[in-house]
């Protein structure tokens, strides 16, 4: 859906900055949690809004968070695909992966209740909610994203220390402050303690800020090349793109300088609210409806963007829980055509399930459908195990190993996160159910056919309608029919007769390939003897 304003009239426009200016602004929702499937369809929304003219691209952040690997993927696109005018608007929330994706934007603009920051990542594991990451392995995870917000504080003139406090709660950082020039400088322990010769107070005041003189951000020369020689013209703009930082604070500066307030804690991880973040400089602007952004940039048209109806449809379709639920009714529909083929019903949810398992990540170009296909092949070689060679085992130890890969692998592909522990719990879940599902099938039908009703009346049906007898004269048109045993009879096994794989119990052991002639039935299983 698509909404627009037009400005009321130009006297409304004020003076706007050269790289903020925009014709006409397109303002696209991320609500809800940040996935893949969110990833797609923002940038589906951008190319829409691009074609329509749209030369400003605001992302209107509602979110708590995300995966990992598509905030990272989020963040490159921004920064490489979509209008250098791409504005983030905190509306009214960005914690975690929307305020990563948020600072990778040219500006942030925030609502006057506006709320983000708290961007550590986290590992949860079903049924068991959040777990605590090593030193070591919180350390491999945090490396990402510490580099992606280091970027994004260069590219757009932020203070590193404080965008990475947002990823990293061992930051403690305060503001200190230059009366007589008017500047306000965000520092560490370490920088503290080269002005001041002393650790940093215990008791200093908490963050309380009021809009006043502007921060001078600190960056990093470690990636900047002021000089850049030889290199390519990516290379040469991406130096050009680093603004200068203030030089490290040290000694000489103690004089002129004054506590203003602590703004992070060693043991807390930053999140600031939209007074804070204007005082700060992180948010250039507050912006309270969509019809601001008229008088924001200069545009004579403001369109929302809302998310295509599919993007909810393919985000059920390739959720963990919807997969488990296809796997399941996989292995219920093998289960029973393997015990009563013919019959449809089976076939017939068995297929489609196997369809939505194998195109539903197509939906939004998630290139994950070999562990589905893996599924699919382990279940065919468990079918060619008990149709074919039965007894021989080896392809239905395959089909077995088969399955549980594909099992464990959707679920690890398709809900990518900084642990990939959480993905692999839920596919040894869904496994363990399947089997349990499996084995209660198998189960129901020999109580179904021992017990007769309509169940059983339903496998039989099955079975002779495969074979063309129907079931007014099954006993007639078996008794005495020969067949042969496709797996050992100890004393029970199955044998073909007319054309179908049945249970059968002999008198005796008898090997696979021998004779056998149908005797009578009991219980669901024909009762046969070795032909002479």
């Amino acid at each position: 859906m698509v909404t627009a304003w037009t400005p009321a009239s130009a006297a409304e426009v004020l003076a706007i900055p050269p790289e903020r200016a925009a014709r006409s602004v397109a303002i696209l929702p991320v609500r809800g949690p940040m996935d893949a499937i969110t990833v797609e369809g923002i940038s589906d929304r951008v190319a829409r809004a691009r074609r329509d003219g749209a030369d400003c691209i605001v992302l209107a952040f509602d979110t708590p968070g995300g995966e990992l690997t598509s905030t990272l993927d989020l963040c490159r696109r921004i920064k490489g695909e979509y209008p250098p005018n791409t504005i983030a608007w905190i509306a009214p929330q960005a914690f975690s992966a929307g305020t990563i994706a948020a600072l990778a934007c040219r500006e942030i603009v925030v609502m006057p209740d506006a709320v983000f920051g708290d961007a550590a990542p986290i590992a949860a594991l079903p049924g068991l909610g959040l777990q605590a990451l090593p030193a070591t392995e919180r350390a491999k995870i945090e490396a990402p994203l510490l580099s992606e917000v280091t970027d994004s504080a260069r590219r757009r003139g932020h203070d590193e220390r404080l965008c990475r406090a947002f990823v990293s709660a061992p930051i403690a950082l305060w503001l200190l402050e230059d009366p007589a020039r008017g500047e306000r400088y965000v520092v560490d322990g370490e920088e503290y303690r080269a002005v001041f010769g002393e650790d940093p107070a215990g008791d200093a005041p908490t963050l309380t800020l009021t809009p006043g003189a502007p921060l001078l951000p600190w960056i990093t020369d470690a990636l900047r090349r002021p000089n850049v020689t030889g290199g390519t013209d990516a290379d040469l703009e991406a130096s050009q793109r680093m603004l200068p930082g203030r030089a490290p604070l040290a000694a000489a500066d103690r004089d002129r300088l004054r506590l203003v307030s602590r703004l992070d804690t060693a043991d807390e991880l930053l999140t600031l609210r939209a007074d804070e973040a204007m005082a700060l400089g992180l948010a250039k602007a507050r912006i309270a409806s969509a019809e601001d952004f008229r008088a924001h940039t200069g545009a004579t048209a403001v369109t929302v963007h809302e998310p295509r109806w599919s993007e909810g449809l393919a985000r059920v379709l390739t959720s963990w829980w919807f997969r488990g639920l296809l796997i399941l009714a996989l292995v219920a529909c093998f289960v029973g055509e393997m015990m009563a083929p013919g019959l449809g019903v089976f076939s017939l949810v068995g297929i489609a399930s196997a369809v939505l398992l194998v195109v539903s990540p197509a939906l939004y170009g998630l290139a994950d459908w070999w562990p589905a296909a893996v599924i699919l092949a382990g279940l065919a070689l468990l079918a060619v195990e008990i149709l074919l060679f039965p007894g021989t085992l080896v392809a239905g130890i395959a089909g077995a190993l088969a399955f549980a890969a594909g099992t464990v692998g959707l679920f690890v592909i398709s809900d990518p996160s900084p642990d990939p522990r959480a993905g692999v719990a839920r596919g040894l879940i869904t496994l363990a159910a399947a089997i349990a599902l499996g084995g209660f099938m198998l189960w129901w039908m020999g109580r179904a056919r021992e017990r007769g009703g309509l169940a059983s009346a339903m496998i039989l049906q099955a079975e002779l309608t495969a074979a063309g007898i129907s079931a007014a004269d099954a006993s007639a048109r078996l008794l005495g029919a020969e067949g042969v045993a496709v797996s050992d009879l100890r004393p029970a096994g199955r044998v073909r007769v007319a054309g179908v794989i049945r249970d059968a119990r002999a008198e005796g052991w008898l090997d696979r390939g021998t004779r056998v002639r149908v005797t009578g039935s009991a219980g669901g299983e024909l009762l046969v003897e070795r032909v002479a």
